[in-house]
């Protein structure tokens, strides 16, 4: 469930909540956890992202009953690529006494024009570089050696946690789940993602092939900095990537839901 508005807490906070009706009849009650939060305009915080962790009296029945009502002949697409068991690009800045005193020098970085415009504007809403991993090649994904409010969003344990949420949220829904990987390199963590979904009895779109055969067919020897990837630094799928994924997708759809 997304909550806008203000009093939004941090990630992993527990609390309890009613959705009221104009009546004041309370409709649904319980407790939620803090799963993500989003930020609106100059960094503040204007969301969240809660699950149910129990729900009070005849609330669970409800809950329960719409879902069975409306389910149908849905899916829910799952993107799978190289750093999601890491930390996001840019995370939250700690603070302390001494880093406030520090204002002036992050004025001048700000305006800095060799800074990136991007991490300017994300430094000025609070917002930092994530830390790298002892290699320094990827983004942190160790959970104890990340910021405590990121641990239940990084490692393989945290990965698994949420692919499992999400196929009791199918078994409630009866929607089908379709994971696309955009894994290229047939490596350990390839293996783990699409071996976890085939556990799970999720349908399963592999790109990567498909990745390979344009490689091959472009005389590509590295998939970093090649038009599949944003750029030399930044791995993240191009728009031609996605292109071939979303192709791939309406393959599977095309075979399976005539």
């Amino acid at each position: 469930m997304y909550i806008h508005g203000t009093g939004i807490q941090p990630v992993g906070v527990t609390f309890e909540f009613a959705l009221l009706l104009t009546d004041g009849f309370s409709l649904i009650e319980g407790t939620a956890e803090v799963m993500w939060v989003s930020f609106g305009e100059h960094g503040r915080t204007d969301g969240m992202g809660v699950r149910f962790v129990e729900l009070a009296g005849e609330s669970a029945q409800l809950v329960r009953r719409i879902v069975a009502e409306n389910r149908g002949d849905g899916f829910v697409v799952v993107e799978s690529v190289d750093n999601d068991t890491d930390l996001p690009n840019f995370v939250r800045k700690t603070t302390s006494p001494f880093a406030r005193r520090l204002f002036l020098v992050d004025w001048f970085e700000a305006r800095d024009r060799r800074t990136h415009p991007l991490v300017r504007v994300l430094k000025r809403g609070g917002l930092a570089p994530a830390p790298n991993d002892e290699g320094g090649l990827e983004f942190a994904g160790d959970p104890e050696a990340v910021p405590e409010e990121y641990r239940s969003m990084v490692g393989w344990k945290s990965y698994v946690s949420a692919m499992e949420e999400l196929k009791e949220m199918q078994r409630d829904g009866g929607f089908e789940v379709i994971l696309v990987s955009l894994l290229s390199k047939k490596g350990l963590r390839a293996n783990r993602v699409l071996a976890l979904a085939e556990t799970l009895g999720f349908s399963v779109v592999d790109v990567g092939p498909a990745l390979e055969d344009y490689m091959k067919k472009h005389g590509i020897d590295h998939y970093l900095g090649s038009a599949l990837s944003i750029s030399e630094t930044d791995g993240h799928p191009s728009a031609v990537a996605h292109e071939i994924a979303a192709q791939e997708l309406y393959n599977h759809l095309s075979q399976h839901r005539p």
